[in-house]
């Protein structure tokens, strides 16, 4: 009973700050969002969090303001200052009548984040444990943030050097642990439970937007407004790829042959040839997946062949396995501030023609501070996921674009113009995070050719069908409308092109890095081709993607479709007009900021296809990851906006039998959620077992060990010796959970963060031989080259090494000594 109340009075705490921090930005949003008629209140509190975390992280960088809970006061002063000025400019009136007037839909919205967050919470406490993949890492920035003097954080798992990495959500993640007070271990799975309800109310928010703006009154009750937008975090947060509903089938043994000797065999599965589900099915057979971690193969959908066929390991992630797993990672802590740069995009589109500032000659739409915070919010993106910052201003310039067609200008300005706004965006978002890019290194190293390496349709359908179906059944829809085929046949000879121009990009590019006598080994072992001419792996390029057309095929008429829709002489650019028609047959206004929505999502698809990031992984697994769960985001706003569409204008006979296909493979993408969550909670468990602590798990299994590292978290910070071993392991624990600088924590993972391991360096030798060795003096000297001041002796120490304690014991004080487990001190030296 009394975790309970802590967890609860832990959830209020959060709740009640970030809603005042949400409300002190209020006139902020406010001002900004004047085109929208929720003017931006669904992002309150993730802009709140946002601009709060980068004024103190800001100055913090600079040493105007300590890492400390006074410097985050300061910080919240600073908006209450901006908000203030607004209010004084503006008056408090305005918003007060406002309020009063959109009540429903403020509480509408209060109620979604409150019960996503609320729920999530209670999820993450019936499987809260922060062990396993990532999480341990995540947990160690969190506590290094906390435990660091100043900005930038030191790196918890490389004594000496700061955290080369993408921090800022975890500098978020941090100030509300630190303003609330309450575990770590606690914050960590709020933070889950708070990002996934900013997400909720995100969605939410936007096809709010989308539906409201421009619609006669008379069309939909007000009810309906606020019932319909539920949409958007529906297909976001709960929608999954259909490989769930397929662990269901194949748990049943469905399309699996039995033999005469006993054995199954599957053309069907064999064909399909997703990981595991092309193995047998265990006996008995039932409806309910019993094989290990089924919720885990949905992020492992798709597969690359090298030229021997050997199978790539991919990762494909969406939102509802992102926080079911439940890693605080990067790609989870920027989902809602993507949503954000959504709504942004979506100002911009509804916003009125006016003169602005002028950048390089050039007029944009935009006032110095609009500007300000425009740079300021997608250039936040570049440190919480960096590659979801351009993809974020790419859409906004792709809005600008589009709202210029109504314009005079010719088509070769507007694109100049679009180009010249993208790269101002980027510049100021980088300048004003400055201070990030000045100490971040990336494993990033070029454009890599994909030839052998693509999609193929059958594992594109499972990932993605259940999102692309009702946007191409809304794109056909008003594609029909139009008796231009001319046109269409002009928009598919343009996407034609445009894929095939791609492709001979990609076979000169291979063909130009076959030739470097340096890349070619590497290009080699890439694919597996040693012994062949690059003519042959040319050809099995163009037959493997001939042979699995699906992908392409997808893409390309989806391309056509979006690209016949944004030239459609007789579809004007209205900003406002997104009406439901009374009837089906009459002439209809396509939505063409969904169209570019959609047009972003497609390109983030299409890319891997031909060229991804060159990394320390070597193939497409990492650029997948980052492609497609961006895409994932814009297309499930554009999916479920489609489905309400589709459903509005559908009549008939074929109508029922569209919105009954539709049904059936939404319900289909729905059934991972329930099944999958059953499983990864542990059956829900008992409520009286239930914790958000993330760390109570270390505390039941190595007692002496957690306590050790409670008195080690009051003592001043210091680096730590321990013992040093691989990634997703119990590894660097102690840092872990004090968030005290290690001389080296998991190295695979500092390798992908540096780029290398030069920053590595002899470390792991150096610490196998300062626990090993019998010669103190040596012992002493790496002391002494690491500044090392707590010694940490362990189980683990003790089954990794050779463990001489009595060199230490003899020269060094025992400061703490319970059990198996003894800290020393080393006494500082002059």
């Amino acid at each position: 009973m009394a975790t309970h109340m802590r967890d609860l009075l832990s959830f209020l705490s959060w709740y009640l700050i970030i809603t005042v921090v949400g409300l002190l930005t209020l006139p902020i949003v406010y001002r900004y969002f004047v085109n929208l008629r929720d003017r931006g209140y669904a992002f309150i509190r993730g802009i709140g969090l946002l601009l709060w975390g980068f004024i103190f992280w800001f100055l913090a960088s600079l040493g105007i303001v300590q890492n400390n809970i006074g410097g985050q006061v300061f910080a919240l002063i600073v908006i209450c200052l901006f908000s203030g000025l607004i209010l004084r400019k503006q008056g408090l009136q305005g918003i007060v009548t406002w309020m009063a007037a959109n009540k429903k839909m403020i509480i509408a919205t209060e109620l979604v984040f409150l019960c996503a967050f609320a729920l999530w919470a209670f999820i993450r406490s019936a499987n809260p444990e922060i062990v396993g993949t990532e999480k341990p890492m995540e947990l160690a920035f969190i506590n290094s943030i906390l435990a660091s003097p100043g900005i930038p954080p030191h790196d918890p798992w490389l004594s000496g050097y700061a955290i080369s990495y993408y921090y800022f959500g975890y500098v978020m993640v941090a100030m509300l642990i630190r303003l609330s007070g309450v575990l770590s271990g606690i914050g960590f799975n709020l933070a889950i439970a708070l990002w996934f309800g900013l997400s909720a109310v995100g969605a939410y928010g936007i096809i709010y937007n989308l539906l409201s703006l421009g619609k006669r009154r008379r069309d939909r009750s007000l009810r309906g407004d606020l019932s319909l937008p539920l949409s958007g975090p529906l297909f976001l947060l709960i929608m999954a790829n259909l490989e769930g509903v397929l662990e269901i089938l194949h748990a049943r043994s469905l399309f699996w042959k039995r033999l005469p000797d006993g054995s199954l065999v599957s053309s069907f599965w064999k064909w399909l040839d997703i990981l595991d589900l092309s193995s047998p099915p265990a006996e008995p057979f039932s409806w309910f997946p019993t094989r290990y971690l089924p919720w885990w193969r949905a992020s492992r959908v798709l597969q690359d062949y090298d030229l021997l066929n050997a199978s790539r390991e991919i990762i494909d992630e969406f939102p509802n396995f992102t926080f079911l797993l439940a890693d605080l990672h990067p790609h989870l802590l920027a989902t809602p501030f993507v949503l954000l740069g959504i709504m942004i995009a979506l100002n911009l589109f509804h916003g009125k023609a006016k003169t602005g500032l002028s950048v390089w000659g050039i007029r944009f739409p935009l006032t110095w501070d609009e500007l300000l915070f425009t740079g300021l919010c997608l250039g936040g993106l570049g440190f919480l996921n960096i590659w979801d910052f351009p993809f974020s201003v790419l859409l906004f310039s792709g809005v600008y674009l589009l709202k210029g067609v109504s314009s005079h200008k010719s088509r070769v300005s507007l694109f100049l113009d679009s180009a010249l706004l993208f790269i101002t965006i980027l510049l100021a978002g980088f300048v004003m995070y400055l201070p990030y890019y000045l100490s971040f290194s990336s494993q990033a190293g070029g454009l890599i050719p994909s030839l052998l390496f693509f999609t193929r349709g059958a594992h594109f359908g499972v990932m993605f069908g259940s999102l692309l179906a009702p946007i191409m059944v809304f794109l056909f829809m008003e594609i029909r409308t139009s008796k231009s085929t001319r046109r269409f046949g002009q928009s598919l000879l343009f996407s034609c092109g445009l894929f095939l121009a791609a492709f001979i990009l990609m076979i000169v590019a291979g063909w130009f890095g076959w030739m470097i006598p340096a890349a070619r080994p590497w290009l080699e072992a890439l694919f597996n081709s040693h012994g062949h001419s690059f003519l042959s792996v040319m050809l099995a390029t163009i037959q493997r993607r001939m042979m699995a057309p699906g992908t392409w095929l997808t893409l390309l008429l989806i391309t056509t479709g979006i690209h016949y829709l944004l030239r459609r002489k007789e579809s004007k650019i209205s900003a406002g007009d997104m009406s439901f028609p009374s009837r089906p047959d009459k002439a209809r206004q396509p939505p063409e900021f969904i169209l570019i929505v959609m047009a972003v999502g497609i390109l983030l698809l299409s890319i891997p296809e031909f060229f991804y990031l060159r990394d320390l992984f070597g193939w497409r697994m990492n650029t997948i990851f980052k492609f497609y769960y961006h895409a994932w985001i814009l297309l499930s706003i554009s999916g479920a906006y489609a489905l309400i569409r589709v459903f509005q204008q559908s009549r008939g006979w074929l109508g029922v039998s569209v919105k009954t296909g539709l049904m059936i493979i939404l319900i289909a993408s729905l059934v991972y959620a329930p099944v999958m969550l059953e499983i990864k909670s542990n059956h829900f468990g008992k409520m009286e077992s239930r914790t958000l602590d993330g760390n109570r798990y270390f505390s039941d299994m190595y007692p002496d060990e957690a306590k050790a590292v409670a008195w080690l978290s009051t003592k001043p910070p210091g680096i730590l010796a321990e013992a040093i071993g691989g990634s997703y392991t119990g590894y660097a624990r102690v840092s872990t959970l004090t968030g005290y600088p290690t001389v080296l924590g998991w190295p695979g993972h500092e390798g992908q963060w540096r780029g290398g391991d030069e920053e590595m360096g002899t470390r792991a030798y150096d610490i196998e031989k300062l626990y090993s060795t019998n010669d103190w003096s040596t012992a002493e000297s790496i002391i002494r080259q690491y500044a090392i001041r707590y010694i940490f002796i362990g189980n683990l120490e003790r089954a990794t090494y050779h463990v001489n304690d009595g060199k230490f014991i003899q020269h060094l004080p025992v400061v703490f000594d319970q059990g198996s487990v003894i800290i020393l001190e080393v006494v500082p030296y002059d």
